[in-house]
């Protein structure tokens, strides 16, 4: 039994430290894993975004602006920009979550911040109080405007060239948020009422105050201006003049200024790490971009927008950047528009691989229309340029996902069937000669 005794207390002295040192080892080992796996998804080194994104929004204002954002990534990156850094303090960044509180909207309405003045906001104290969520009937609204006080004032943007479309008064139906199912009623948030307040008391004093919204604010939240938005970078300006652009009207003389102030500082640096959110927010660059570029090549200004675009794609390329389906046929269709057929072919080349996945993984009929739509945009893209090697490659690729190998054309059938079509176009259009 001793003999037992102590070989036990020998074994135990020998596996105590054998044991203890595995624990060790253990306790090391995985944290160090995790940080090795996760080195690289949680690495900021050369990330920029957060600052450069609100020094963008800042600059695409006019001096002494009201420019209303949404939530915390698009209000304090240029709260820190401002307080810390000074810039652009005469720009009265209004958060519109915040805006629904009467402690805030008293702040706006009552205290000077820098170099900014109170905003215009004319409800009583005890109204906003009172502030809260109310029913609304949609109905039409008109805000006053003195045309020729406009033209005098800067801060509109307006050019006596624009002077004929602007709206005097200016109309709108504003609709308030859907709430009823009869659609009898909506409801105006506490800060859509303070936002019309400052839009009604604004325009009695001839519009001296610009007034943007930032382009990250839902429409929910944009009073239904949408169709009197300037797009003027990231931010909208509301202006007395009604259009039909999707995205914002653009003014070419304005709007370029604007976006040539941005930086995009390690955008371009492929061993930064830019997580899915990043990539996501930064890629809506591309939006304000093309949309700019196109109006500016239609407005004749086609070696400025093919300058400002080529800038842009530089300091945004898609290998460190990745956008969707949109994005790339916006990018496309705008270097088509500035004349530069070769990058747009480039760039529908980059789209292929994410318009076939989409292709791939389509589950319902509108999901495959969806992918559809893309699919025939390259392929007629391709074609009505005469690259028909790129056309057959990729209408065999369909092939291959759709699994069927009818959609698959060779180059030369493809010309032939292209050729045929364009002179069956040529042999309806009417003879000038014949009258």
């Amino acid at each position: 039994a001793e003999i037992v005794r102590s070989r036990s207390r020998d074994a135990a002295a020998i596996m105590t430290p054998v044991l203890a040192g595995i624990a060790t080892v253990l306790f090391v080992a995985v944290p160090l894993l995790m940080a090795v796996v996760n080195f690289d998804d949680h690495d900021r080194s050369g990330r920029y975004v957060a600052g450069e994104y609100a020094y963008n929004m800042l600059m695409s204002v006019e001096d002494n602006a009201v420019l209303l954002t949404n939530g915390d990534n698009d209000t304090f990156p240029l709260w820190y920009l401002q307080e810390v850094e000074g810039v652009r303090q005469d720009v009265r960044v209004a958060n519109l979550s915040l805006m629904n509180t009467p402690w805030y909207v008293k702040q706006l309405k009552n205290q000077p911040s820098r170099t900014s003045e109170p905003l215009s906001i004319s409800m009583p104290d005890e109204q906003i109080s009172q502030l809260e969520v109310g029913p609304w009937v949609p109905r039409e609204i008109t805000l006053p405007v003195n045309k020729d006080r406009i033209l005098k004032r800067t801060e509109v943007a307006v050019s006596i060239e624009d002077s004929a479309l602007i709206e005097s008064p200016m109309r709108w139906t504003l609709q308030g948020r859907p709430y009823a199912l009869d659609n009898s009623f909506n409801l105006l948030y506490g800060a859509d009422q303070v936002v019309f307040n400052m839009l009604l008391t604004n325009a009695q004093q001839d519009w001296k105050r610009p007034l943007y919204f930032a382009v990250t604010v839902s429409p929910d939240g944009q009073l239904d201006l949408q169709n009197y938005f300037q797009l003027e970078g990231q931010a909208y300006r509301v202006v007395p003049i009604r259009h039909e652009e999707r995205l914002g009207r653009i003014v070419p003389g304005i709007t370029a200024e604007r976006l040539r102030r941005f930086r995009f500082t390690g955008l371009a640096d492929p061993d930064v790490y830019f997580d899915e959110n990043i990539r996501r927010m930064v890629d809506n660059y591309r939006n304000v971009f093309s949309h700019t570029a196109e109006r500016m090549a239609e407005e004749g200004q086609v070696e400025e927008a093919r300058e400002l675009l080529t800038w842009f794609h530089e300091q945004v390329p898609f290998e460190t950047i990745p956008g969707d389906e949109r994005s790339f046929m916006f990018m496309a269709e705008a270097f088509r528009a500035v004349g530069d057929e070769q990058t747009s072919l480039e760039v529908y080349r980059k789209a292929e691989p994410i318009v076939l996945h989409r292709l791939a993984q389509a589950s319902t009929q509108r999901d495959l229309e969806f992918a559809a739509y893309f699919v025939e945009s390259i392929r007629a893209t391709y074609v009505q340029a005469r690259e028909f090697e790129l056309a057959s490659s990729f209408m065999t690729r369909i092939g291959e996902v759709l699994g069927d190998s009818s959609f698959a054309m060779s180059p030369e059938e493809l010309e032939t069937q292209y050729d045929a079509a364009m002179r069956n176009v040529d042999s309806d259009l009417p003879d000038s000669t014949n009258p």
